[in-house]
């Protein structure tokens, strides 16, 4: 709770509002995470798909252990202590993950709930351990604090249900009845605009609209054009976003004046550090820390690297966020040169910089260094400039 208290604190000195996510991811778990215990779901039916270790390896799903029913009231206490902690954090609201085939998305549909109890069967046994978790939280927070995330139509880790707008009508109807806030929907990441014509989805997000009285934030692959046009046509009352927040801490300024967005790095997602989720330059801090003056052939670089340390499998590339990069395999790890810095972890990688990348005068890149305490970081100028001159050398 402290360590939140640090984060809650920052973002209000400057200006900004902050929610937590309550989750419960359920059966999208491991053993290894768990002291061996199996996780727990709804029903002992295994997500398809991997999970990722505690090594950043990936391995495939448990079956999970089914909770009993005496246990689950229990859970739902973990969300009440879950709000608690987040009032203590100093956060300004919470929003109940009901989403991504987490544990309440998973009492809520037909293909992962065929419990025989009061938490399973007809719908409204489904919807019962999200109502309990709604009137928890909600005892804890006042309920235009509280807002709940959905994804109807997300098949994430084989994900399903038989009647997706019945099912979701009923969910979106509980939030009404406990009247929260909002409800945060997970569209399909598809062109926009979303559900504009015929089809299930049409219906399902329309059903979830016409059950819900509060704020519709919609959620999925927008930008700029197609978040307005959603707003202003009536589909949603916000529009979020995440991918493109991660990439870009000033994300509201980009928008508000049409400057050029980062494209996040995705060899960067879920790999266990900083990189990738902190390091993403500013538009101020590439204007004022970043400009390419001129750009040398990088297989004259490459060629160089491979001279000089002997791993003929060494290459060299950059990402329009974070710059250029030298890559060597596991295999090779143990001759990269002392004077590589290491600056990510992929799975079967290390990418560094060295000082001839950091240092204007001595960088056949021409780029600047931009230190750190923790390393040195380069970054790109926009996307436009970094186009054009790779476009030059290559």
């Amino acid at each position: 709770v402290e360590g939140w208290q640090a984060v809650t604190d920052a973002v209000h000195d400057a200006g900004g509002r902050i929610f937590l996510q309550l989750w419960h991811v359920g059966r999208i778990s491991h053993s290894l995470y768990h002291d061996g215990e199996k996780p727990v779901a709804p029903s002992p039916i295994p997500a398809e798909g991997e999970v990722i270790t505690p090594e950043l390896e990936m391995t495939s799903f448990e079956t999970p252990r089914a909770l009993e029913t005496e246990e689950v009231p229990e859970v739902v206490e973990q969300y009440r202590r879950g709000a608690e902690n987040a009032q203590r954090a100093g956060f300004d609201g919470v929003e109940i993950h009901g989403a991504n085939g987490y544990l309440i998305d998973q009492f809520l549909r037909s293909g992962t709930n065929d419990r025989a109890d009061r938490y399973g069967g007809s719908l409204d046994n489904r919807l019962r351990f999200l109502r309990e978790v709604m009137a928890a939280v909600t005892d804890v927070w006042t309920s235009d604090r509280v807002g709940v995330r959905l994804s109807p139509l997300a098949p994430i880790h084989g994900i399903y249900d038989d009647t997706p707008e019945a099912t979701f009508r009923g969910a979106a109807a509980t939030a009404n009845d406990h009247d929260l806030a909002y409800v945060h929907l997970v569209e399909p990441d598809a062109p926009k605009p979303p559900v504009a014509g015929d089809g299930d989805a049409a219906d399902v997000f329309g059903a979830i609209r016409e059950a819900f009285d509060g704020a519709l934030v919609a959620n999925g692959n927008y930008d700029t054009d197609t978040a307005t046009d959603a707003i202003e046509r009536g589909y949603a009352d916000l529009v979020a976003f995440g991918r493109a927040f991660l990439a870009n801490p000033d994300l509201p300024r980009r928008l508000k004046e049409g400057l050029p967005i980062n494209v996040p790095d995705e060899d960067t997602f879920y790999n266990g550090d900083e990189h990738g989720y902190t390091d993403y330059p500013t538009w101020e801090e590439l204007q004022n820390g970043v400009a390419i003056d001129t750009l040398d052939s990088l297989a004259d670089l490459e060629a160089r690297e491979r001279e000089r340390t002997g791993i003929d499998s060494l290459s060299v590339g950059h990402t329009e966020v974070h710059g250029y990069y030298i890559e060597v395999t596991d295999a090779n790890r143990d001759r990269v040169p002392d004077d590589y810095r290491r600056r990510q972890t992929l799975k079967n990688s290390e990418r560094y910089v060295t000082p001839g990348l950091q240092e204007r005068e001595e960088s056949i890149l021409g780029a600047t260094a931009r230190a750190d305490a923790r390393e040195y970081e380069l970054f790109v100028d926009v996307r436009e400039r970094v186009a054009a001159e790779t476009e030059r050398i290559q």
